[in-house]
């Protein structure tokens, strides 16, 4: 038995042995196990830098290793697969990339995909920092044109997939979902400026990145779609993202895990989380920001940030087992969930709109949690101290809007417990002023955005 199914049985009792019972949390769970023993076997100490349930890419030494499940390669269509992938890399290697990738597979259906690590900054760095200065847009079209010659039609043309070298010209990496074709055809596809998509005629990504690249020169903010209006970029990226989901495929939406997983409970009350949200993001947008992408099963729920890479980054540095958590800001509820799973023995969550509560209260009892506890906040009487938190052993404060508090109250309410994980925006100071507070533990576990990182802090 393994540390997770440990922790679920033992914490069943606290569940009232409802958790174990119920198909998306049990299917959640043996997903983990699989991948936390094979990493175990095939690549310990490895840097995880993509989550995905079924396809996960890692930095191992000066390797990038990208791996696919058997489920997945029975799933996925041929240009999704990382075979296919290899054979694309293979086309583009010696006139553009030099990446040296191979691929195999092993351990009875794992498939690997390996190449060399770049060591240079992406061209989102770039974007991000001011620096397009740098960027010849001759050259970075001249190497997509180089690409088409080769027949590739390639479907990742974003800043994060491609990185300038310092001899001018540009490695493109990340080929899935690209198809080999005519050169002609590629020519076509790599250099239109619109596709047909979702039944109308849609930009495609190379104007999106170059408008994004001259925006950056001229210190303009690019706006994601024409009716969102907005002097925040992370605004405007959360706001896309959520609009994403009414696009979804329908075996995306939750109604699918009554059929999939045979799991009605999940299904219902996951769309009843999914409504309550959108009702709270209709009184308050900048709740989009505070919503993470959450994958479990063929269920897929649009956000800015993986929570899959966060969570197995937490999962793997703090230790839930009967500890009590306070979640401030938990927008659908999803530490409630998760630190469960863990062996938490209680956690209490907070929200600002009666609608984020319902919300959360609904994704608990998707998962058939039906003991979290969940109250209202308010952040001007949290400031002023008309409103306090419980005790607790571990808080959590992953919500942007916690700004609304002023940075010398959020230390103060934070410090009240023994472990704290901390999305903040001055992560230097924060480590600074943790460390002045007494925690020895004090690191940045994982970097979800350039402005955010998440902090543990431990006494």
């Amino acid at each position: 038995m393994t540390a997770y199914s440990e922790n679920l049985r033992k914490n069943e009792v606290k569940l009232g042995k409802v958790a174990s019972a119920s198909p998306i949390a049990i299917y959640y769970q043996q997903q983990e196990e699989r991948w936390d023993s094979f990493v175990k076997k095939n690549l310990p100490d490895a840097e995880l830098l993509s989550w995905g349930k079924e396809h996960r890419v890692f930095r191992f030494g000066s390797r990038v290793i990208k791996v696919q499940s058997s489920n997945l390669q029975k799933e996925a269509d041929s240009h999704h697969r990382i075979k296919y992938e290899f054979s694309l890399l293979k086309k583009a290697e010696g006139r553009l990339n030099k990446l040296n990738p191979e691929y195999r597979i092993i351990d009875g259906g794992w498939h690997i995909l390996e190449m060399d690590w770049i060591n240079s900054n992406s061209l989102e760095y770039y974007v991000n920092n001011g620096r397009c200065n740098e960027i010849s847009l001759f050259s970075l079209l001249r190497s997509l044109f180089y690409i088409s010659l080769s027949g590739i039609e390639y479907k990742q043309f974003r800043a994060r997939h491609i990185f300038p070298q310092v001899n001018g010209s540009f490695i493109f990496i990340d080929y899935g979902g690209s198809k080999l074709t005519n050169p002609i055809f590629a020519l076509f596809h790599n250099f239109t400026p619109f596709y047909w998509g979702n039944g109308k005629l849609e930009w495609s990504r190379l104007p999106g990145l170059v408008k994004m690249i001259l925006s950056s020169r001229n210190n303009k903010e690019t706006l994601y779609e024409d009716d969102v209006i907005s002097d925040n970029l992370s605004l405007a990226n959360s706001l896309f993202h959520w609009k994403r989901n009414s696009n979804r495929n329908k075996c995306e939406c939750p109604e699918n895990l009554n059929i999939e997983l045979k799991d009605k409970i999940a299904a219902n009350h996951l769309h009843l989380a999914e409504n309550y949200l959108g009702e709270a993001i209709n009184i308050d947008q900048i709740i989009c920001e505070d919503i993470f992408q959450l994958q479990i099963a063929g269920y897929l729920l649009h956000g800015g940030r993986n929570w899959g890479f966060l969570w197995n980054s937490i999962r793997k540095i703090v230790s839930f087992t009967g500890k009590k958590v306070i979640d401030l800001g938990s927008c659908i509820g999803l530490v409630g969930v998760f630190s469960r799973f863990e062996g938490s023995s209680e956690v209490i969550s907070f929200e600002t709109l009666p609608e984020l509560v319902k919300a959360s209260e609904d994704f608990s009892k998707a998962f058939r949690i039906n003991n979290n506890k969940f109250q209202h906040i308010d952040w001007d009487k949290l400031e002023y101290k008309k409103q306090n938190l419980p005790i607790g052993d571990i808080i959590f404060a992953l919500s942007k809007r916690f700004d609304n508090v002023s940075p010398k109250r959020q230390l103060e309410i934070i410090t009240n417990y023994k472990e704290i994980v901390w999305r903040t925006s001055n992560p230097n100071k924060a480590k600074q002023d943790l460390i002045k507070e007494g925690y020895r533990d004090v690191k940045i576990i994982i970097h979800l955005s350039k402005e955010r990182p998440v902090i543990y802090a431990k006494k």
